[in-house]
């Protein structure tokens, strides 16, 4: 359990030294909402604020998914057949960061329609609007893809048991990291 509790303090740790960063970073960037522009429309002061706060934790997620998978696959000595205890640990984390990355993928497809059409994030959650965007801009698709992705390698992580699942839910995991890239 002693490594339990350095893993918990470790991701305490990386968490705050990640909060610790965007503030020292918004307060030297000079950090202030937008004055809009009179006759264009404005985004919300929550979108604002809230898009670069989800985008920092969708990239982290993919790259503790990523990381973590990478060891279970490759890293963490594990029998042909079977993963180790170590290996089985690393994948489990992965999905539960995928998981997260899923989840985080929801917000960020709402928060960029908001940004993008300048409406508050409510005015975001229009069932029809939102589908439009999905399937007509080339930023929603992807967010859409790389969140399917971030759910299949969820899955995939959260009950793998040997090293062939562990490769191939990296390669999912991969391959969700992509479509944002194009």
């Amino acid at each position: 359990t002693s490594s339990r509790v350095r893993l918990w303090w470790l991701a305490c740790g990386a968490g705050a030294a990640a909060g610790a960063g965007l503030l020292v970073g918004s307060l030297l960037g000079d950090f202030n909402i937008r004055t809009p522009l009179s006759g264009l429309p404005e985004t919300s002061a929550g979108v604002q604020v809230g898009l670069p706060i989800v985008r920092t934790v969708w990239y982290l997620a993919a790259v503790v998914t990523v990381g973590f998978l990478l060891a279970a696959a490759a890293l963490l000595p594990s029998a042909k057949h079977l993963l180790a205890t170590a290996s089985a640990r690393a994948a489990r984390i992965a999905g539960a960061s995928a998981s997260m990355w899923a989840a985080t993928s929801i917000l960020l497809v709402i928060l960029s329609f908001a940004e993008t059409f300048a409406s508050p994030f409510t005015g975001a959650l229009h069932p029809r609007q939102l589908w439009g965007y999905l399937l007509g801009s080339e930023q929603g698709a992807a967010f859409m893809i790389a969140g399917i992705f971030a759910v299949l390698t969820a899955a995939i992580a959260l009950s793998v048991n040997t090293p062939l699942g562990a490769w191939f839910s990296l390669g999912m995991a991969i391959a969700a990291t992509l479509p944002p890239a194009f």
